[in-house]
């Protein structure tokens, strides 16, 4: 137990630092009293299972004949039975594990290769939070874009009061002509307050209508993005169409306003690769002054060698407080870190089980060897090839590892249905529960250790001599 809780010290100060930033309880885990108690107490019943119970049963009527044997008797049928039931739970439930680890790893593959409908790399995010008058805020911006076009290495430059992928944004209730959205259907709508240029910086590509304007100005003009459409109006022509918004719990416009919609754009992941799709407005941040925006600029320069020039160019501006400045590329992977984390910490698991099962297996199989020693000497005396005692002794131990197998997908299947149905946390991303790749490489891999475990015992045995065998056995 000591032991055990040590190692878990130590692994859970690796792990913390990859844990995600939600939930919370996460950063705050730590081995206390109830730790040990239940490491404990695991340990004793173990010890009582696997410890003490042969212990008695080797103290039982028939110990009388296990002195009178030698190392070569045969074990009992039960005992046999027990041992490689113990295998093959421990290998099933190895497999399990590693199912679940390499759906993980596809999962990860998809979210790093997948796209988001929109261009992040090489956009460089700055937090801007103006000081004063929120009125002023538009024009305010309105300078700050067009003297951060004019930094060293910047090509393209756009505001928008969310970055895409940094964990912020607000949400609005939503009445189309007057007609409020049923809460069965979605609570309502992402709400964000870009520049015209911010759509063609992300690659944001137009489905229908235009797209907004710098002569837009202050006008009620919106853009929704294909997914608004497909919840809400599936069956209506959006352009020209009125929306209100209504202050939610989520923030957004502070009071109920109307908007035309004048162009739709395709549906982009702002929230990340991991996200579902989610109904969204733009809106020109004019219409709708607010004091914090993100300035986001194209630009072959890094976020550290744009940090002094930005925070000059707000200077000159107005004196405001620029709130970091990082690449969207690092809000990228900060937006699978669930997935990471939990890829991590079931791989961990999984490389543990995989290993005490193969050692297992070993140790089984050797047990058996060791136990049918005179049985295997009579065979090559009389005759028999080494090469088959091998094959003898690697059968029975892919046996155990075919039973394992079939154990650990039958287990594996149902658990991998309800995951997919829970899917907590977006865990798994564009991928079907019964993943072909997984399912056929995973099983493959354990059937190879397994067969690597029983290979020694299966060599050892074709090397018995059976001269030293019967020998041994009078």
């Amino acid at each position: 137990a000591l032991v055990g809780l040590l190692l878990a010290a130590w692994g859970l100060a690796a792990l913390l630092p990859m844990a995600p930033r939600w939930p919370l309880v996460l950063q705050e885990s730590a081995i206390t009293g109830r730790s040990f108690l239940f490491a404990f107490g695991v340990a004793f019943v173990a010890l009582q299972l696997f410890g003490v119970l042969p212990a008695a049963r080797l103290t039982g009527p028939g110990i009388g004949t296990s002195l009178r044997g030698t190392r070569t008797t045969s074990a009992s049928v039960g005992d046999l039975r027990f041992r490689r039931l113990l295998i093959v739970g421990q290998m099933a439930l190895a497999l399990v594990l590693m199912l679940g680890a390499g759906l993980l790893v596809r999962s990860v593959y998809n979210i790093i290769n997948s796209d988001s409908g929109f261009n992040y790399r090489g956009i460089v995010a700055a937090r801007v939070m103006m000081q004063g008058d929120r009125a002023g805020a538009g024009v305010y911006f309105e300078q700050l874009h067009d003297r951060a076009r004019t930094l060293p290495g910047v090509s393209e430059v756009a505001l928008v009061d969310a970055a895409p992928m940094d964990g912020t944004g607000d949400w609005v209730r939503i009445f189309v002509d007057g007609e409020r959205m049923q809460a069965e259907r979605a609570l309502g709508a992402d709400y964000r307050r870009v520049t015209p240029s911010y759509f063609d910086l992300l690659d944001i590509d137009l489905v229908a209508g235009r797209l907004l304007q710098a002569s837009d100005g202050a006008d009620p003009v919106v853009l929704i993005n294909a997914e608004f459409i497909r919840k809400f109006i599936p069956d209506r022509d959006p352009l020209g169409m009125t929306i209100e918004t209504a202050p939610s719990m989520g923030g957004g416009t502070d009071v109920t306003r109307s908007w035309t919609v004048v162009g739709v754009v395709e549906t982009v992941q702002e929230w990340g690769p991991a996200s579902i799709e989610i109904p969204i407005i733009y809106v020109p941040h004019t219409a709708d002054p607010t004091a914090t925006m993100s300035l986001l600029m194209r630009s072959d320069a890094t976020a550290n060698e744009l940090v002094d020039p930005v925070r000059a160019v707000v200077s000159e501006v107005g004196e405001s407080p620029v709130d970091g400045v990082r690449a969207l590329s690092a809000y990228f992977q900060e937006s699978y870190e669930t997935q990471r984390f939990m890829l991590a910490l079931i791989g961990a698991f999984a490389i543990l089980a995989g290993l005490l099962s193969t050692v297992g297996l070993y140790g089984v199989m050797a047990y058996h060897v060791v136990q049918r020693q005179r049985e295997i000497g009579v065979r090559i005396a009389l005759g028999a090839a080494s090469q088959s005692v091998a094959r003898m002794v690697l059968r029975q131990g892919a046996t155990l590892a075919v039973l394992a197998l079939g154990v650990g997908v039958a287990a594996a299947v149902p658990l991998a249905r309800a995951l997919f149905a829970l899917n907590y946390g977006r865990l798994l991303v564009d991928m079907h529960w019964f993943d072909p790749v997984v399912f056929t490489i995973v099983p493959a891999l354990v059937l190879a250790v397994a067969t690597l475990a029983s290979w020694i015992p299966a060599r050892r045995a074709a090397r018995v001599d059976p001269v030293e065998a019967l020998r041994a056995e009078g």
